[in-house]
């Protein structure tokens, strides 16, 4: 499974798209799957829909996903924000 970086301060952490092509799309769905990764752990696959109406499917280790959503929490709270 690839690494996936968190970006805790977002705002212009993407400057390459500033010059590259990209397409919009809405989180519609998320499903949790038992023993989605090759190992046998549970994954978490993330349904995106374009505005074209192409579909995308990006998908990680449900640790992973748990773990990025702990940090975010943790952000919010150091903020002073309840999420």
């Amino acid at each position: 499974m690839d690494p996936v970086q968190l970006h805790l301060d977002g705002d212009g952490c993407w400057p390459d798209l500033n010059t590259k092509p990209f397409d919009h799309g809405v989180l519609h769905e998320v499903a949790y799957l038992q023993r989605g990764m090759s190992s046998g752990n549970p994954s978490v696959s993330m349904r995106i829909t374009l505005d074209d109406g192409r579909i995308v499917i990006a998908e990680t280790s449900a640790r992973m996903f748990v773990t990025l959503a702990a940090g975010i929490k943790g952000k919010g709270l150091h903020d002073g924000i309840d999420i």
